[in-house]
């Protein structure tokens, strides 16, 4: 056995990894575990028990049967689990909109993000620049995160519509198609030759159409695809609309194309999925009994969706049934109190100074290269982790492991 490495992130973990060809497996490490989808007979499964960061708990997970399992879980409405042997009872899970919340499309892809040639902006977002540019986008349920992307900014000068509202150039992504808009103006319907400039280039004409809206609002779209080139890279563009009389307006580029979401605008219709996948991070939401969320951890997207029931003699009180993405699809049941025998005191001497030896949680991993570690997590990660910076060696022994004690250089560790 050796010691591989301490890596200080979220947690505080001792890796030894076994070189031999066939590593020491537990059988206590694989549970039967009972399932029943809806209303079919008993399926006898056998999980492992798998990895949780609560130190006083650990789950059980599915292992190849992960893909087909939930296969069937997104055709069902419940699901009912008991591990054999437990002396725990079974729970019953209600999937009705398990698979349809907004982190789903991560937990599909799970493994298969890589880097767009442009990142989407995705998170449901909306407010006022400095410039004064006002933007907004919504972020519906089916994954498509540039679906309404809407940015508006008002004329400069004193020009206002009926309403007394200020004249506004509004544009945006839908479904793919980037559009303009001139918004709140003077009475007039039908196509109109609108004439512009982009700052003191020559002037243009283009045909917009004006129409009105049901409750009076009177806008203006161009009706062909106008040059988005031009007004990108312009700061200012000036219109005149041949209404009675005359409008003309003008609006600043600058504060137009410089809000948190201008990359939906600008890449508008290039496709980013099917082709590739961007994660949602940063999301945490309920629905019903459901909880979801997405996050990053260890430069990783973790993300879960977590279906929970209450049960009388359950350990925390309640099992939570986990359809999730980290490091792999992963379908998962508990928690379950760890035994005595799942844990390994640790001595630490952190410089000069011994600390009394603690009781850290053991755990056996499968890695990708198909050998086994051995993994011991801290009770009080941030409590350590307060102590070793500013030290400059730790010295770690892990009581039974029949390892030697062993010692790491600080130096740079949290620079």
């Amino acid at each position: 056995m050796q010691i591989d490495g301490l890596p200080v992130q979220d947690g505080a973990l001792l890796v030894m990894t076994s070189e031999s060809d066939e590593p020491e497996m537990s059988d206590a490490r694989v549970v039967e575990v009972d399932l029943t989808i809806d209303d079919g007979d008993v399926e006898t499964q056998f999980w492992s028990w798998g990895v949780t960061i609560d130190p006083a708990a650990q789950y059980v997970s599915a292992g190849d049967e992960t893909s087909d399992l939930l296969a069937s879980l997104r055709e069902a409405s419940s699901v009912t689990s008991e591990v054999i042997g437990s002396g725990l009872p079974a729970a019953t899970f209600d999937l009705n909109g398990m698979f349809d919340t907004r982190v789903q499309g991560n937990i599909d892809e799970c493994g298969n993000y890589t880097d767009p040639d442009w990142t989407p902006v995705t998170e449901a977002q909306s407010g006022t620049t400095e410039a004064g540019a006002s933007y907004t986008l919504d972020y519906p349920e089916w994954n498509d995160g540039q679906r309404r992307t809407l940015v508006r900014i008002n004329a400069s000068g004193e020009t206002t519509g009926p309403d007394g509202q200020p004249v506004s150039l509004a544009t945006g992504c839908q479904e793919g198609w980037r559009w303009f808009q001139l918004g709140g103006l003077p009475a007039g319907e039908g196509e109109y030759t609108v004439r512009s400039r982009v700052d003191d280039g020559l002037w243009i004409d283009e045909q917009w159409r004006i129409r009105t809206a049901d409750r009076g609002w009177i806008y203006a779209n161009p009706v062909s695809d106008i040059d988005y080139e031009r007004l990108r890279s312009g700061t200012t563009v000036e219109y005149e609309i041949p209404l009675s009389p005359v409008v003309r307006l003008t609006f600043d580029l600058a504060a137009l194309f410089s809000t948190p979401v201008q990359a939906n605008v600008d890449n508008c219709g290039v496709p980013v999925w099917p082709l590739t996948y961007v994660p949602l991070v940063n999301v945490d939401g309920n629905r019903g009994e459901l909880r979801y969320e997405a996050y990053h951890w260890r430069d990783e997207v973790h993300s879960r969706i977590i279906n929970r029931v209450s049960v009388d003699d359950a350990p925390l009180g309640n099992f939570e049934f986990t359809n999730a993405c980290y490091g792999g699809r992963r379908v998962t049941f508990g928690p379950f109190e760890l035994t005595d025998a799942e844990f390994r005191n640790v001595t630490l001497q952190i410089d000069d100074v011994v600390l009394p030896a603690e009781p850290w949680r053991q755990q056996i991993l499968s890695l990708a290269d198909g050998t086994e570690a051995a993994q011991v997590s801290a009770p009080d990660v941030h409590a350590l982790i307060g102590q070793l910076r500013g030290a400059s060696s730790l010295t770690v022994t892990i009581d039974g492991s029949g390892l030697p004690r062993v010692t790491f250089d600080l130096a740079g560790m949290f620079d």
